[in-house]
């Protein structure tokens, strides 16, 4: 292998500085071309991306347009006229006081379980309660400053240990000891002093008579809307009418293509008559018989 005077940027040896600096010139052009390369090649994926983005944009409006067509389609030849038919005035006015019934289902919240001193501090587990009842826990038990307070005395004492460190193994294994039983001595006296003990009961009964009273009110509201949707459901069967019914499961079917609303008008806390999957075959079986008359395919219905 030779010994040569000169190193180019592409760890080549060369004999000759001006041999070195033209390797040097191909090599920066070639790093200049390569960036440039990348950049063309980074403005190109970003342009794909947009690209897309749009895409995905416009398919979404496109579908969404389609479910909203359908949507109306099925109102105004189905929902609508059967609404009609089953002695409803005004069907617009009554799908949106219908909406609001129904929509206004309070979220349930689930159940806030009781403090108690074994899962006060486990604070992943109660961090998630509602602000007012989260801000109690934090005047009870705040994690940080417990983790200060001992990332602070393992400093200090960590420091003190290094001070007396003089190389022996012996005093480091002394010294080690003597760390551990100062600082139990500190977690026992932060975490059971008597007075501290009896003050943190006393919190967490009072957290616990708001959690109470939490879990009361969430669910007094779910009762509440579960009673008013009973008693709607109650009139209608008290009134039963077939159109209705059969125009509220088609309602319920054409709005769950909807994103905007999801929401199930057919009776949800009462049982339907016990003919009326009877009669909403029969119904439809006259309305198909119908047709296939107008369309001159009655031979086929039986097939």
């Amino acid at each position: 292998m030779g010994t040569y005077n000169y190193y180019g940027k592409d760890g080549t040896g060369y004999n000759t500085w001006d041999e070195m600096r033209k390797a040097d010139k191909r090599w920066e052009q070639q790093e200049k071309q390569n960036r440039l390369l990348e950049e063309q090649n980074k403005l190109i994926r970003e342009q794909q991306e947009r690209e897309n983005f749009k895409a995905m944009l416009e398919r979404k409006r496109i579908a969404y347009q389609q479910r909203n067509e359908e949507f109306e389609n099925e109102w105004q030849t189905n929902i609508f006229p059967l609404m009609q038919k089953a002695g409803i005035k005004d069907p617009v006015a009554y799908l949106e006081k219908l909406r609001e019934l129904y929509n206004d289902k309070p979220e349930k919240a689930e159940e806030l379980k009781l403090l108690d001193k074994t899962n006060i501090r486990k604070w992943n587990k109660i961090s998630n309660y509602p602000t007012n009842i989260s801000n109690e826990l934090l005047k009870i038990y705040n994690p940080s400053a417990n983790k200060i307070v001992i990332i602070i005395s393992l400093i200090i004492f960590s420091i003190v240990g290094l001070c007396m460190f003089d190389g022996d193994f012996t005093s480091l294994v002394v010294i080690a000891i003597c760390f551990l039983f100062i600082l139990g001595i500190t977690l026992f006296f932060m975490n059971y002093d008597p007075k501290k003990k009896r003050e943190m009961n006393q919190k967490i009964e009072l957290v616990n008579n708001e959690i109470k009273k939490y879990n009361e009110q969430s669910n007094k509201e779910i009762q509440q809307w579960e009673s008013k949707i009973k008693n709607y459901e109650q009139k209608r069967l008290k009134n039963f009418n077939l159109f209705l019914e059969i125009a509220l499961e088609k309602l319920s079917i054409a709005e769950s293509e909807l994103e905007e609303y999801d929401i199930n008008y057919q009776l949800q806390f009462n049982d339907y008559p016990s003919d009326y999957e009877e009669k909403k075959k029969e119904y439809f079986n006259k309305i198909n018989s119908s047709k296939a008359k107008k369309d001159g395919t009655e031979v086929f219905l039986d097939l």
